[in-house]
């Protein structure tokens, strides 16, 4: 697992994230999809004002084809 804050640029090894309940819903069912299709590599949810974005992932750390630079360091050094 690696939690990137994008705003400042440097991973983060602990993060408190708020759901409404509209918002917990709708993540378990992206979640759901994520996990058992396995074409899905990437998805985002926000709040209702588009204020707030959580982007999620997927990756298998030997296999790093469509992602950035940037986005492989992460993977790779966690920094």
């Amino acid at each position: 697992m690696r939690i990137h804050d994008r705003e400042n640029d440097r991973t983060v090894t602990d993060a408190a994230i708020y759901l409404t309940t509209r918002e917990a819903a709708e993540l378990m069912a992206r979640l759901h999809k994520f996990i058992s299709d396995y074409g899905v590599k990437h998805f985002s949810i926000a709040d209702a004002e588009f204020d707030h974005d959580l982007h999620f992932y997927k990756y298998n750390e030997y296999e790093l084809y469509g992602f950035d630079a940037r986005q492989k360091q992460i993977i790779t050094s966690d920094q």
